[in-house]
């Protein structure tokens, strides 16, 4: 093809037809920009194609991830009813119940708390590596990364309270009365358990914490199920 065009340059040149040859450069130009033109269209298609194929990829991802979050959040909302309901059986004991024997210190309800970690691997990665941009739907973006900050703040917040409370309060009963009922060790009496403010007091305090923490991861799990659906509706636009 480049023979065949500069055959006719030639020809045209030996035979002195210079407005010829003029108008025969002009349109070997414009198809030259045009062909790169049509090169480049096809290569940004390309390249258009392969992003959609990326975006795809973490969506499927990032719904996964979410869906992760769902389930953790659901179970530490069910764990954390069952810790609300072993302590104010316990606290109600104490109150009853004639002798330290007959509490029934329940699944450690007194020391356990549950924290929740949002599953940011994919976001990190897209963040450290600039692709968070392949997301079309810029909502994504937004929405992610205040999920995640919630998130850290719940954390920071009242995670970090109940845990540092759970520990106080197992501190606390390490020091006031022997843990196994060992009829060779003195225990203290109901009357102990009762008099002593700190025994009710913390009892009730974490119920408390446990009641704002479900409350926050409630929010959190509505706007975690939120995002999901937005995740799914650019899954299925393909």
């Amino acid at each position: 093809m480049i023979k065949f065009f500069r055959h006719i340059r030639q020809t045209l040149i030996m035979e002195n037809k210079t407005s010829k040859y003029l108008k025969y450069a002009i349109g070997e130009i414009i198809l030259v920009v045009i062909g790169i033109l049509i090169a480049l269209s096809i290569n940004n298609w390309n390249e258009a194609r392969k992003d959609r194929q990326k975006e795809q990829l973490f969506l499927h991802k990032l719904s996964s991830n979410l869906n992760e979050d769902i389930t953790s959040l659901k179970n530490i909302l069910h764990s954390d009813s069952l810790l609300i309901h072993d302590l104010t059986s316990l606290s109600q004991e104490i109150l009853t119940v004639k002798h330290t024997r007959e509490l029934t210190f329940k699944n450690n309800a007194r020391y356990k708390y549950f924290k929740f970690s949002a599953n940011t691997s994919l976001y990190d990665n897209m963040i450290a590596t600039g692709q968070i941009g392949l997301f079309r739907n810029d909502t994504i973006f937004d929405a992610l990364t205040n999920y995640y900050k919630r998130a850290t703040q719940m954390n920071n917040g009242i995670d970090e309270s109940l845990k540092n409370y759970s520990r106080e309060i197992e501190s606390f009963y390490l020091r006031f009365d022997h843990v196994k009922n060992n009829i060779e060790l003195p225990k203290k009496t109901i009357d102990d358990y009762k008099n002593e403010p700190f025994v009710l007091n913390s009892l009730h305090g974490k119920n408390g914490l446990l009641t704002f923490q479900i409350r926050n991861y409630t929010a959190l799990l509505t706007e975690c199920k939120s995002l999901l659906k937005v995740v799914q509706s650019e899954i299925d636009k393909k």
